[in-house]
């Protein structure tokens, strides 16, 4: 109807026919419908999931021309089995399937159902739904395979195309993060701002570039680390100075809170790590086992451990009385990430580089390559995506 309302012709009639022939069963006008379409030698579409499960083990290395018309007439073999025509089903399988196959499992599976007492048996025996059911849908979808798209509409087109279209609404949303309800009769907006965009405060108080921002655990405060050699810690409440951390000999790269936000480490070009007292501003220890830079550092959750990384290709568990716990040599560490539950362990390198370990025997798993030097990093809650900083500017 739509297309003789419109004048625009989707598919050629032969291709019409074929698709006809096959949702109706008449699979001697499919034979040679499918003849004059032609088999393609490549694969043009991805099919279902349920299709893959239900035909394409069938077909697996099989050449294309053989595939389509093994399609074909094994469903042409069921539906006589179905119809209880079995010497016509027997016909079908000694004079064509075995010459289209040498599968000689796949074969004697297809003859042990000519012994199936009934229909329901059959069809629960070659797990198929039957002529009624979607098998000639499906049969129709994997032979789609071999035919271009240029001659015949892939099955599920449209829905494939809304389903693009919302897809690339979302991505083009500049504050979209997170999965939504998204649909075609309204063009997609994110509700709210899920990124901030008017600037409320600057903060000043370092006399020096600030390196890393953080704030607390229990958001009462927020960390600035800063090439100024100190370390400043802001009340939330009105952004004052509530204390100022000094003892640091060079720049301060790093900070981590604690997971009861009452101390926090900082971490220095001076090669040291310092402990501090959140309350009352007091260094409680000084950790002093890197070689060079220390440019990472993290709270192993609940633990009470600290790890830290450094450009002298370390990277060392600490207790918090400063005792080194373990260490692992790694590439020349630029920043680390740790997943949730302390199983993963990502080192972004000097390079563009990130090297995955599992943080539980610290042994290496594998690398992900950027396309530049990565500045920083970051793992979402469940460990499923890594946010990188590139030196480029970029963000992936």
């Amino acid at each position: 109807l739509l297309q003789s309302e419109s004048g625009y012709t989707l598919e050629d009639e032969p291709v019409a026919r074929f698709r006809d022939s096959i949702l109706s069963g008449k699979w001697s006008e499919v034979e040679s419908a499918l003849s004059s379409i032609g088999i393609d030698s490549h694969e043009h579409v991805t099919v279902s999931a349920e299709t893959v499960f239900t035909l394409a083990c069938f077909t697996h290395g099989l050449p294309p021309d053989f595939a389509a018309q093994f399609i074909v007439k094994r469903q042409q073999f069921l539906e006589q089995l179905e119809a209880r025509q079995l010497k016509q089903a027997l016909l079908i399988l000694q004079n064509e399937l075995s010459k289209l196959t040498d599968d000689v499992t796949q074969l004697h599976r297809l003859s042990s159902l000519l012994m199936c007492p009934t229909s329901t048996d059959l069809r629960t025996a070659a797990e198929w739904d039957g002529s009624e059911g979607r098998s000639r849908l499906l049969v129709l979808e994997a032979l789609q395979k071999y035919i271009s798209p240029g001659k015949m509409v892939p099955v599920h087109r449209m829905e494939t195309l809304f389903a693009q279209a919302v897809s690339n609404q979302c991505s083009s949303c500049d504050q979209h993060v997170r999965a939504v309800d998204a649909n075609l009769y309204a063009d997609h907006v994110c509700p709210l701002p899920l990124f901030p965009k008017d600037l409320r405060i600057v903060l000043k108080g370092h006399k020096d570039e600030v390196w890393y921002v953080t704030f607390s655990p229990d958001g009462r405060y927020l960390g600035s680390a800063s090439c100024d050699k100190t370390c400043i810690l802001w009340s939330t409440k009105d952004y004052s100075i509530a204390r100022r951390l000094e003892g640091h000999d060079y720049e301060v790269a790093c900070l981590a809170w604690s997971p009861d936000s009452k101390q926090i480490v900082s971490a220095s070009s001076d090669r040291t790590l310092r402990l501090w007292d959140v309350e009352t501003g007091e260094s409680l220890r000084v950790f002093s086992g890197h070689e060079e830079t220390v440019t990472a550092c993290k709270w192993l959750g609940n633990t009470g451990k600290i790890l830290s990384g450094g450009m002298d290709r370390k990277v060392i568990i600490w207790n918090t009385d400063g005792e080194v716990v373990k260490q692992v040599t790694t590439p020349r560490v630029h920043d680390l990430a740790i997943s949730n539950d302390c199983t993963l362990l990502l080192v972004a390198d000097d390079k563009d580089s990130i090297h995955v370990y599992d943080l539980t025997t610290l042994t290496f798993l594998y690398t992900l390559e950027e396309s530049a030097m990565i500045m920083s990093l970051a793992l979402s809650s469940d460990a499923r995506y890594c946010l990188t900083v590139l030196k480029t500017g970029g963000m992936n």
